[in-house]
């Protein structure tokens, strides 16, 4: 997702002086009948807005679609429309005006869908809805949080994750091959920076815990081939602060903490039995053991807030050099607490 930082004058005065004429026909909607209701009368109506992006911030400036009906027997005039934060969920003049724009003229019964460009100013914090207004009424597109900056960043990011990967593609009764392999981490970071961004691990006391098992037989009459191998490890993932050694960094993706990413490198130990029987030439017996090791690269993105946390869930994960990961699943959350 991506925003752009957009400032005119122009645009705001403008905005500001459509605010004033909508809020002043929108708290004028019990007053008695008038040559302007008439004209309302033939406004075309807002059906839905959307396009307010999850994350927004002040400063971000991005394209509301406001969907327009028009109810009317005749043709509606040209609507104008109004963008605005609101801390009660109702127009009034202290709204903050993100932009405006000119919905077209409808014929009667039909519909169309107008762009408006909105800019949120630099130094809002708190809660808003997102408004969208007419003369004759607004139409909610969505909840804004914007949270104060944050500086001289002190975080911890905890949490569990489980990783899975099973799967089975045996052939019939001559071909059998199955494997489960699961992998706890219990990551356990200290984060510090300037802000969000410039944050990193100062820190760490994650662990993690894999076991697995893998099986095949093969029967190619007059030999039968078999292979079991068992796989474990675990323990403390190593940091020590270097870039180049540690097996666990990550780093937070978004000025105001709405995406992170993490990645851990882990290993184990497998050991596996590989027997073939049958007539000479097709039988043997060996046990081997070798190491491996894991890299993983995780996209979190953000489910949860206060004022003082984010909560994660893993949205997408790779092996080294971005490649598919073997690992079908991998669940859980970690909190990030500042």
């Amino acid at each position: 997702m991506t925003h752009h930082r957009t400032t005119s004058a122009r645009s705001v005065v403008a905005a500001t002086a459509a605010l004033a004429a909508t809020v002043a026909g929108t708290l004028a909607l019990g007053a008695s009948a008038t040559p302007a209701d008439a004209a309302a009368a033939r406004q075309a109506v807002i059906a839905s807005v959307k396009g307010l992006p999850a994350g927004a911030e002040p400063g971000d400036s991005f394209t509301l679609r406001v969907a327009m009906t028009n109810p009317s027997r005749t043709t509606s005039r040209p609507t104008n429309l109004v963008a605005r934060l609101s801390r009660d969920a109702k127009p009034s003049a202290d709204d903050t005006v993100l932009g405006s724009a000119v919905a077209p003229a409808l014929r009667r019964g039909a519909r169309g869908t107008s762009k408006l460009t909105a800019s949120v100013p630099d130094g809002l914090t708190g809660k808003y809805t997102l408004l969208v207004c007419t003369a004759k009424a607004c139409k909610a597109g969505g909840t804004l949080r914007l949270a104060p900056p944050v500086e001289d960043l002190d975080a911890t990011l905890t949490g569990d994750l489980t990783f899975t990967d099973t799967g089975d593609d045996s052939e019939g009764s001559d071909h059998t091959h199955t494997w489960n392999h699961t992998q706890a981490v219990h990551v356990d970071l200290a984060m510090a920076g300037e802000d969000f961004t410039s944050a990193e691990i100062v820190s760490s006391a994650s662990t993690w815990d894999y076991s697995g098992s893998v099986h095949e037989r093969d029967v190619n009459p007059p030999c039968v081939h078999t292979y079991d191998e068992t796989r474990a490890g675990g323990g403390r993932i190593g940091w020590t602060g270097d870039v180049d050694d540690d097996d666990i960094w990550g780093g937070i993706g978004h000025v105001d903490a709405t995406e992170m990413s993490l990645g851990m490198r882990t290993g184990y130990t497998a050991t596996a039995r590989d027997v073939s029987g049958g007539r000479e030439g097709c039988a043997w017996d060996e046990t081997t053991t070798r190491g491996a090791s894991n890299l993983t690269s995780l996209d979190l993105v953000e489910v949860a807030r206060t004022a003082t946390s984010r909560t994660y869930e893993v949205e997408s994960w790779t092996d080294e050099w971005n490649t598919a990961s073997d690992w079908d699943d991998v669940e859980g959350t970690l909190v990030l607490t500042f």
